[in-house]
């Protein structure tokens, strides 16, 4: 069983709040995006923001590469610590697994939702502006096209373009799948060779430009501070790894294309195809690497409340945007038109995060842990012959009781919905 490490769960967290604050100003303020002034609803700020490193607070792209580094160090430190190759076969099997439940739940979600004719995004974008908004569910549901992103697309297929996406921030896992056995396979292969970091300097080079190199600059850094010379990569002096952290902050905050930042244009190197991505990655392994070397930040994200929204990560990230096309938008129409924009944006932020984080806890709760659960049972029932005592039939009656706890919740809530309507 991989032991967690707390204070990068907690990270893991913040990047997922990041990523859903991220969303909120996409949807109700694009001026915070696109640096605009005629997308403003309040204030200029909103247009000024995005062009300084500020706009890292909510730089949604910046925390998406964060999860990447995050996974090429979580997904391959034991294995450096141990160099036992059942911990990377063990997580190569269970992949797929781990990730179905949470996905399929959040997709069914969407699917009964627009179903029901309760995504309200489109009324709301015609408020708000927002193009990211008005782009979401132009499409008729089929429960055939849902399962099949379910199983199939999301996890193999790019869709970060696609019109008919149920679950538009899933365009993230097709990346996180094939990014974990990419880094499986670098670990399994090449993670025991004596001269093996000029072979990750080599996946860096083809890697480059993509968000793949994420994944590639987590392991190094899990190899590096899991070997058997990991002390000698400590570093001593606290003010240079703070210096580090800050430095991943500041490229974490950088965007493409603004005449008005003279920092920003140094920064774009016409060699790279992709400044944005390769910005993004090494600022968060710098980010990565600052923490890993910071004892008393450590001790402050390993906070039982930062620990707690670190468990529900994923969880709150398949389940936000959701919320936001419809409950955040049928409130937001309700309210805007008996109060100011700035208030009615308030309230609703507000309301949502609290929908956001209940539906999360009941997702991890009810899906999440269970999926890691089976995920487990698939492993040692057929993969594992001598794994844990599990009989095949314990296997059937687990998976079927799971389905069971599934249905009721689905169906619940589609009761209660229907209630409401």
């Amino acid at each position: 069983m991989r032991e967690k490490i707390e204070y990068l769960d907690s990270l893991r967290g913040i990047a997922a709040l990041v990523v859903i604050i991220f969303h909120f100003a996409a949807d109700f303020y694009p001026a915070l995006l696109t640096a605009n002034t005629a997308d403003v609803h309040t204030t200029t700020f909103e247009a000024l923001a995005r062009q300084t490193p500020l706009n890292v607070v909510y730089n949604g792209s910046f925390a998406v590469c964060v999860f990447f580094v995050l996974s090429g160090y979580v997904l391959t430190y034991k294995y450096f610590q141990s160099k036992d190759n059942m911990i990377i076969i063990s997580g190569a099997i269970r992949r797929y697994f781990r990730l179905l439940g949470p996905i399929l739940t959040s997709i069914l979600l969407a699917y009964l939702l627009l179903s029901l004719g309760m995504m309200y995004n489109q009324q709301a974008a015609f408020l708000t502006g927002s193009q990211w908004l008005h782009g979401f569910y132009q499409f008729n549901p089929s429960i055939t096209e849902a399962l099949r992103q379910a199983f199939y697309y999301t996890y193999l297929v790019d869709m970060s373009n696609s019109k008919i996406a149920y679950n538009a921030v899933l365009w993230t896992m097709n990346i996180e799948f094939r990014g974990s056995f990419l880094v499986f396979t670098l670990a399994l292969f090449i993670g025991r060779l004596k001269n093996r970091y000029p072979l990750y300097l080599l996946a860096l080079f083809f890697t480059l430009n993509t968000y793949y190199m994420g994944f590639v600059l987590g392991l190094i850094l899990a190899d590096i501070y899991n070997s058997d010379k990991k002390d000698s990569f400590k570093i001593k002096n606290r003010g240079v790894a703070v210096i580090i952290l800050l430095m991943g902050l500041f490229l974490g905050g950088y965007i493409p294309g603004i005449p008005s930042n003279p920092i920003y244009n140094m920064m774009t190197f016409k060699i790279l195809s992709n400044n944005m991505i390769v910005h993004y990655s090494v600022g968060a392994s710098l980010l990565l690497l600052g923490l890993l070397n910071l004892k008393g930040l450590q001790e402050i994200l390993s906070h039982h409340f930062l620990v707690f929204i670190g468990k529900l990560s994923f969880s709150l990230y398949v389940v936000h945007r959701i919320i936001i096309t419809s409950y955040s938008s049928w409130l937001f129409i309700q309210l805007v038109t008996c109060m100011s924009y700035f208030l009615a944006f308030v309230l609703t932020f507000l309301s949502s995060m609290v929908v956001i984080f209940v539906l999360g806890y009941l997702m991890y709760c009810i899906v999440d842990v269970n999926s890691v659960k089976l995920s487990r049972l698939v492993y040692n029932n057929l993969f594992n012959p001598n794994g844990e005592n599990c009989s095949f039939n314990e296997s059937v009656q687990y998976t079927v009781g799971l389905l069971k706890k599934n249905t009721y919740s689905m169906i619940t809530s589609l009761a209660e919905l229907l209630s409401s309507k």
